[in-house]
């Protein structure tokens, strides 16, 4: 009979140990897991005072000029103003400044015939990736996604499908500030900038072959239109509706 309770006291203690072993090793992760989440608020605080004053920094630079000029710095070689000229059609052509209300800039630019809700997509385009150059641009690309992401169809036509530069961009900002969510774009193609004026004309039935996408009459993205827009090529194409003959 001692032999048996000896037995039991020993596995009582074996198992004793083993519980707290194991609680203490459940408490050393979950005390690192609180560490991490408290030094990413800590950096999330940090990137937001830093997008703050860059975003107040660049406010003051902003300019009202016509889109068309705006534009052409906007996708130029200059990267100083690149990202003055993309700021300035963000905060003065969309209405409150809002980048989630880029297809209320709606229209062509003429005599060109230029889309203009995709001069103001080659905006957001430009300041992404000049913006992710600097540790406070990064921050304030990563409030800029946000608000713009605020337009589903401009999240989906725009995030969801676009150039190679702009998917690397937006990659490289969702890696440096933990964005959560899906930020991976289904489709990469064409190359920027993306606005281009209206020139010659296809079918309907051939864009639609081709995957083109379709453009209404203010030029924005629709399931059809006036317009269709070969994303692989950049070219924008007046639409021509052809009407079989009845007899």
């Amino acid at each position: 009979m001692m032999i048996r309770k000896w037995i039991k006291m020993f596995v009582l203690l074996a198992l004793c140990g083993t519980a707290a072993a194991a609680w203490g090793a459940a408490a050393d992760k979950e005390g690192s897991r609180i560490d991490s989440l408290l030094e990413a608020a800590g950096r999330r605080a940090e990137g937001r005072a830093m997008a703050a004053q860059l975003r107040a920094e660049l406010d003051s630079r902003v300019t009202n000029e016509p889109l068309m000029r705006l534009w052409r710095r906007a996708v130029g070689h200059d990267e100083t103003a690149r990202l003055e000229a993309a700021w300035s059609i963000l905060r003065v052509w969309c209405p409150e400044g809002d980048a989630s209300r880029w297809a209320e800039v709606d229209y062509c630019e003429l005599p060109s015939e230029t889309p203009r809700p995709l001069m103001v997509i080659d905006a957001l385009y430009s300041a992404l990736i000049e913006l992710r150059k600097t540790e406070a641009g990064v921050w304030l690309a990563n409030e800029l996604l946000h608000e713009f992401s605020c337009s589903s169809h401009g999240r989906y036509d725009f995030l969801g499908v676009c150039p190679a530069p702009v998917a690397a961009a937006v990659e490289d900002i969702v890696a440096r500030t933990g964005m959560i969510g899906l930020w991976k774009p289904r489709q990469v193609v064409g190359r920027l900038p993306i606005a281009r004026p209206v020139s010659g004309s296809v079918s309907d039935s051939y864009a639609m072959d081709q995957g083109m996408q379709f453009l209404d009459g203010a030029g924005r993205p629709a399931n059809n239109g006036f317009y269709a827009w070969d994303r692989k090529s950049g070219n924008i194409y007046r639409v021509r509706v052809i009407i079989p003959p009845l007899f």
